[in-house]
């Protein structure tokens, strides 16, 4: 939102302050104890979504996820 109007000014502390923290989200677990014991699936969509003024976001967890090499 700052990026989207530059001409605020906040100081860093104040920010913190405004800033929810994440909230947890869930994820499906996709895997098979019995034909994989030692391994956890996860099936995981990117979120991606334009916000009013038009720019473009994605979702923290789902797009770091997506940029790891599995």
């Amino acid at each position: 939102v700052l990026e989207d109007f530059p001409s605020v000014q906040m100081p860093f502390d104040w920010l913190v302050q405004l800033v929810p923290p994440l909230k947890t989200r869930l994820f499906s677990i996709a895997s098979s104890p019995s034909l994989h014991p030692n391994q956890v699936h996860l099936t995981v969509a990117v979120v991606s979504w334009s916000t009013p003024l038009k720019r473009k976001r994605h979702g923290l967890c789902s797009s770091w996820l997506a940029g790891l090499n599995p």
